[in-house]
């Protein structure tokens, strides 16, 4: 927050700011108008170019929504009727020239032609696989030329490129080629220098991370995006979000993939009574507000969260629970941002984060995040700062905290769905986007010609400028300078995923979402979805490929040590049965390699000391360095298969606990059913028993009654 204390700034502040958002309110009232304006252009194009049946048929796509098979053939056959190509890349371009020409050369790596048609796959030799392994980590590069650049699929609605979806084909073929071919790695280290190479590559190539913005209402688009993306595998285990965005994240961080989509193949009136936070009317809120300074009260949202994720999780709970990283952004009143995870904050509540990264100034109070303790108690969290607010104001996309605090990670490429309601109008590209492309020139213009492209473009930062002005100076009055970065701060990434709002999201963007709006939310958020998961599927395919090659790689690298153990132990019993040997190095590497067992320290620590008890030279010889590094690549492979079985444990863990989970349901009810049977029993054997003693009773007095007749009878 900027303060001055000269004279003049009290004399010119207020006029200077009045003036500069006069400026400011008519530039973006000529913006909307310019926009509209394009629109009516490219609605011209489009109702010349198609026919009145393409149209209906995606004007009804539009409306009720499809599957992505329908999606795509209704999307094809109005490209077709447009004049959209399939995308492709040009030569002319560096960036395409670059991508086409190693395509080539990892075409013909790979494959020899037989004929006009047929190819088979090559046998590699050393000179060629040198080629295709110095070809393939410049493949493998996270940004490479025009490689995942939304302007390369941006040619038709289907949001397809031809020369992309080939190039990753022959790039995965090229990783598994290297991966299952023997003739080139065959010296001893060999299996140890391939996993290290698909690591490398992996380290190269990154993660990807999804986040969400904020947005109020808004926010349940992110449903649908994350319902698309669940659907065909391809929703990241890096997730961000803040203030609407938090919420949506918690929902996917506290379920596994199998519970995410029963929760989202439900009907959306049973998914939209699990969002319902607002409470009370609108003269409540204006009540309230005017008596405590804040319109919303977030103490029953404790309760709401906890029904809809299962339980007041902890970031380092949800974690372990289902190996996803959530990021959350507060804002603690200064220019410094918190973004909280399971690695800062694992004792902290995700509820707790969730309500603080939704509390907007002047709507919420400041709220105090809370934690966890390990007898289950919760209490605030005592570190110096007493109120955090909404995050979307300084970071919605905390990009920059991903790659500066949380290197470990290395997110290379975003998936960002943005649905801030002041930041959807003003997302335009000149160019075209997949899924909304140049129509007039069928791709190779600019939207609305080149003229208005121009204004729209000038207007934009022109409206910027002011805005950074604004805010540099500290014009804006004090009680609201925490939105000056609203419209500064970056709000897309390498995938922006925008859906389609109109006016009435605007008038419900602070209320509680019924069952007709959250179905056509979750329906307009897998359509906006569609256009990019040929995009997001040749980043993905290349992703999970590396991280199955290093699998790989370290499983054959563990069966080798596995292998040279068992000979190991053998000789030693033949060592001890022919009475011991003669104690001398004969040089062999099998004798220094360790049990897969010991750590890389361990290993360290004894062969220094076998070292100094054979008395060897200070420095380290080429036997011990190809020793030090074949027990590095052990260690790396155990980190893998150790990853491997955390998975597969977790996903165990979890078909038990739904297992469990019935299993008590029906213990629950056999019990109680137990319970009345047991209490009937008891009341019939209690009763039998007075019946018994009764019984007894009339017997024993029957007897005497006749003793007493037969005394009477035979008198003494």
């Amino acid at each position: 927050m900027v303060k001055y204390s000269s004279c003049s700034s009290f004399l010119v502040r207020f006029p200077a700011f009045f003036l500069v958002y006069t400026i400011i309110l008519l530039e973006v009232i000529s913006y909307f108008f310019l926009r509209f304006f394009i629109y009516f252009y490219e609605k011209f194009y489009y109702r010349c170019r198609t026919t009145k049946k393409v149209r209906s048929e995606w004007n009804n796509i539009l409306i009720n929504g499809s599957s992505y098979s329908e999606w795509f053939s209704v999307a094809a056959d109005l490209d077709h009727s447009l004049g959209m190509n399939d995308g492709n890349l040009d030569i002319q371009f560096e960036q395409d020239a670059v991508v086409l020409k190693l395509a080539d050369r990892l075409k013909s790596a790979l494959f020899s032609r037989r004929g006009n048609k047929s190819q088979f796959v090559k046998r590699l030799t050393k000179e060629t696989a040198r080629d295709l392994i110095s070809d393939l980590r410049l493949a493998c590069s996270p940004h490479l030329g025009s490689v995942g650049n939304e302007d390369s699929y941006r040619w038709n609605h289907r949001g397809t490129n031809t020369t992309l979806h080939e190039f990753s084909e022959l790039t995965v073929s090229a990783l598994l080629h290297i991966l299952r071919t023997r003739d080139i790695y065959q010296k001893r280290e060999g299996k140890s220098q391939r996993l290290r190479f698909f690591q490398s590559l992996k380290q190269n190539y990154g993660t990807t991370a999804l986040c969400m913005s904020g947005g109020a209402a808004n926010g349940y688009f992110h449903l649908g995006m994350v319902k698309a993306l669940l659907h065909y595998g391809m929703l990241p285990n890096i997730i961000t979000g803040s203030s609407a965005g938090s919420l949506i994240g918690a929902c996917i961080a506290s379920k596994t993939d199998q519970e995410l989509e029963e929760f989202l193949d439900q009907d959306s009136s049973i998914i939209c009574k699990f969002f319902q936070p607002v409470e009370g009317s609108l003269f409540s809120w204006f009540w309230r507000w005017a008596k405590t300074g804040a319109a919303v009260d977030p103490s029953s949202w404790y309760d709401k969260l906890n029904v809809l994720m299962n339980g007041l999780w902890t970031f380092k709970e949800a974690y372990i629970r289902t190996g996803r990283d959530l990021f959350i952004c507060v804002f603690d009143g200064s220019d410094q941002t918190r973004v909280l995870n399971w690695r800062t904050t694992p004792d902290v509540l995700i509820a707790s984060a969730v309500i603080a990264s939704s509390a907007l100034p002047h709507i919420m109070h400041g709220q105090q995040l809370r934690v966890k303790k390990r007898d289950g108690t919760i209490i605030p969290l005592n570190d110096g700062t007493n109120s955090y607010f909404d995050g979307s104001l300084k970071h919605d996309i905390p990009l920059e905290h991903l790659n500066k605090h949380f290197s470990q990670l290395n997110v290379r490429y975003t998936i960002v769905s943005q649905v801030e309601p002041h930041i959807l109008p003003f997302f335009y590209y000149p160019k075209g986007s997949p899924g909304d492309p140049e129509i007039a020139r069928r791709g190779h213009g600019l939207r609305g010609g080149f003229v208005l492209s121009l204004a729209e473009r000038f207007l934009k930062l022109d409206i910027r400028k002011y805005l950074s002005l604004v805010r540099d100076l500290g014009l804006t009055p004090n009680a609201v300078q925490d939105f000056d970065d609203a419209f500064l701060q970056k709000t897309w990434g390498d995938v922006t995923i925008r859906p389609n709002v109109e006016i009435a999201d605007y008038l419900h963007v602070f209320s509680n979402p019924t069952n007709v709006s959250m179905k056509n939310k979750i329906k307009r958020g897998e359509l906006a979805t569609y256009p990019y998961l040929c995009m997001i599927s040749h980043r993905h395919k290349i992703e999970q490929c590396l991280k199955n090659c290093c699998r790989e790689a370290a499983n054959a690298v563990m069966t080798t040590v596995d292998g040279n153990i068992s000979r190991m132990k053998l000789n030693d019993e033949n060592d001890v049965s022919g009475g011991g040997g003669d104690g001398n190095d004969d040089g062999n590497d099998d004798g220094n390699l360790l049990p897969s067992s010991l750590s890389l320290s361990s290993s360290l620590s004894l062969l220094a000391e076998e070292r100094s008890n054979n008395n060897s030279l200070k420095t380290l010889s080429v036997h011990e360095s190809r020793q030090l590094e074949r027990e590095r690549d052990q260690a790396n492979a155990l980190l893998e298969q150790e990853k491997s079985r955390c998975e597969y444990l977790q996903r165990s863990w979890d078909e038990e606990k739904l297992q469990r989970m019935k299993m008590e349901a029906d213990v629950d009810g056999i019990s109680t059913m137990m319970e009345e049977d047991t209490y009937h029993l008891r009341q019939r054997s209690q009763s039998s028993h007075k019946r018994r003693i009764s019984v007894g009773g009339v017997i024993s007095r029957n007897n005497s009654r006749n003793s007493n007749n037969s005394n009477n009878i035979y008198p003494q």
